[in-house]
């Protein structure tokens, strides 16, 4: 689970971190293009790894209580 986060934290601040080099517009792409590119990266290869490990993914009820009831339930 800690390279889930990772990726996230690299892609959120690859959004939010090329707003503090404004001026420098060509360094705000780069900054931006390469932190979201590499979060992708390291998250693409953590559900791999999850996908192609022997080990089944372990869900707990006490994690699902995070989600609201209605996130569960069917409009119909």
């Amino acid at each position: 689970m800690n390279l889930f986060f990772l990726s996230l934290f690299t892609i959120f601040a690859g959004g939010i971190f090329p707003v503090f080099l404004k001026r420098n517009f060509s360094s705000m792409k780069l900054l931006a293009v390469v932190a979201m590119a590499s979060g992708s990266t390291i998250g693409f290869a953590d559900a791999i790894s999850k996908l192609v490990s022997k080990n089944g993914a372990i869900y707990s009820l006490s994690s699902l209580h995070f989600y609201p009831d209605s996130f569960f339930k069917k409009n119909v």
